[in-house]
């Protein structure tokens, strides 16, 4: 299992995780090596929305937003 942060141009990063419950750790981790990123859009799954990623969005002003459901970018 893995959380994988990525933009549109070229950017990749993978975060191996032992739970989805490690989320919000790796959302941490990546601002702490990368940066605060100014947006982060999700497919809306609880653990990218709730609980310590939804606390680390809030803290550090990230606007999350979420693709449409069934979209075809959706993993």
């Amino acid at each position: 299992m893995a959380q994988i942060f990525a933009n549109n141009i070229d950017f990749v990063r993978l975060t191996p995780m032992r739970c989805k419950a490690e989320a919000g750790d790796s959302l941490l981790e990546f601002i702490q090596d990368i940066g605060i990123p100014s947006e982060m859009q999700t497919d809306g799954a609880k653990e990218e929305t709730l609980g310590k990623w939804g606390e680390v969005i809030k803290k550090f002003g990230i606007k999350p937003t979420q693709s449409e459901p069934y979209s075809p970018w959706q993993v």
